[in-house]
């Protein structure tokens, strides 16, 4: 748990000092950072489909000759550079030329193709879609001490004051070929992640009957075995984690929401919620890239990260957990609050009641109906038998129907008047959508 460390981050973004603008406008720029990588790779997936058929294998540069030029002219004045250097300079830039080159060309169009992971370096990044999108063919000019005045090389590639060829990285800084291709070679992959996430895809794929609690166990033992080996590769952790979801009963789950749910402060999950909502730009990718984003930022100072990430995987697992027949899925799982599904709960109309009501307004056959108490609080009334309005019993107290903590705090009180002497179905039911409504908060007011 990293609690209040995004806007700590926020601050050293330099935003506005209210703690909430702070962190506001952190989740503003890093949700307009997370729409252009999108906008960009998806351009460049369409161009390396161009590309992809007219790469050969073999580039030529720009101003080749002129560094054979300029190392012969070397030769003949440097005392200190003999034909043997020059020879082996030679060799150098044709070795570079016609191996690294076309090795980092064609790593820059495949990941182009295939798409980016929502763990991968945004400089990084850039700068491939960069050289896909051909932003980078565009000349730059390199003063020569030798009288023949400037030359223009590929901004992608220059020769250093040494004559070395030298390639632009994502820092900005032109690196030695090697070096350039050792750090493209270290972005997280997209599909890093796979064979990890096929050991947990096929266990939410099997069957747990109940009795079966031991095959469980055994099973679940073997899939957090198989996770903490394949995340030893910290590409493929991530990768895992912020590249795919896990689906059980219609539900899905990331680790992303889970981080955001039991890692953050109230505040910060809050206010980032908020701002997620506020983004320009309403393609589900940008917001799970947005949060990938964020969380990362956070995650690099958890000293609890491993712990969380442990009980990610056991909270998936868990869902798998052999329950009783008609039990009921486990506190805090999927709750479904159409009336199909909560027909005997009566919670449906309840939270109807909630959002919808208007002063007066009725709950059926439960006589319970709704009073407006101003300031956007209601309260709930429960209609005495005998029609004497002033002894309708109050049920609880006075809430705003859109704030999920106070709907919490209701219902002790909407158990007591709605079940009387409940059943063990109808406390879970209670239970369970407390549980649901904390996590869903927004189910009030959608």
């Amino acid at each position: 748990m990293a609690n209040n460390a995004v806007i700590e981050a926020a601050k050293i973004a330099n935003q506005p000092e209210a703690p909430n603008g702070l962190l506001t406008g952190f989740v503003q720029g890093i949700g307009a950072l997370a729409t252009g990588l999108i906008k960009r790779a998806d351009d460049a997936k369409k161009q390396a489909k161009i590309l992809k058929n007219a790469y050969t294998g073999k580039t030529d540069i720009k101003g080749v000759a002129d560094l054979v030029y300029t190392t012969q002219q070397r030769v003949k004045t440097d005392p200190n550079f003999t034909v043997d250097d020059g020879v082996e300079r030679l060799k150098s830039f044709s070795y570079d030329v016609n191996t690294y080159l076309p090795s980092i060309e064609k790593k820059f169009r495949e990941l182009s193709a295939k798409g980016f992971s929502n763990a991968a370096n945004p400089l990084l990044e850039n700068l491939i879609t960069s050289y896909t999108l051909g932003e980078l063919d565009g000349p730059i000019n390199v003063d020569f001490n030798d009288g023949q005045g400037q030359r223009s090389y590929p901004t992608f590639i220059k020769p250093d004051k040494n004559g070395d060829l030298t390639m632009l990285t994502k820092d900005g800084t032109y690196q030695p070929f090697s070096a350039a291709l050792a750090d493209l070679e270290s972005i997280v992959d997209i599909n890093d992640g796979d064979k990890g996430t096929k050991f947990v895809t096929n266990f939410i794929g099997q069957k747990y009957n109940y009795g079966e609690q031991s095959k469980w166990q055994e099973e679940s033992d073997e899939l957090m075995t198989n996770i903490t080996n394949e995340m030893k590769d910290p590409n493929v952790k991530l990768s895992m984690l912020f590249d795919n979801s896990v689906i059980v009963k219609g539900k899905e789950y990331n680790f992303s929401n889970h981080y955001m749910q039991n890692g953050m402060s109230k505040e910060e999950r809050e206010t980032i919620n908020n701002g997620l909502k506020n983004l320009k730009s309403k393609d589900p990718r940008v917001i799970e890239r947005t949060k990938a984003m964020l969380v990362q930022n956070i995650m690099k100072d958890d000293e609890n990260l491993e712990t969380d990430i442990q009980d990610y995987w056991k909270s998936i697992i868990d869902l798998k957990k052999p329950t009783k027949p008609n039990a009921g899925p486990a506190i805090g799982e999927v709750f479904d609050t159409s009336i199909s599904n909560v027909e005997n709960y009566n919670i449906n109309r309840l939270l109807t009641l909630f959002k919808k009501g208007s002063d007066g307004t009725e709950l059926g056959d439960l006589e319970i109906y709704r009073q407006d108490m101003g300031g956007g609080k209601i309260q709930l009334k429960r209609k005495n038998k005998q029609g004497e309005q002033a002894k309708d019993e109050v049920l609880g107290f006075s809430f705003d129907p859109t704030n999920k903590d106070e709907v919490i705090k209701m219902l002790p009180y909407i158990q007591r008047i709605l079940f009387g002497s409940a059943t063990a179905k109808e406390l879970y039911a209670i239970k369970n959508f407390e549980a649901y409504l904390a996590n869903n908060p927004e189910i009030l007011t959608n």
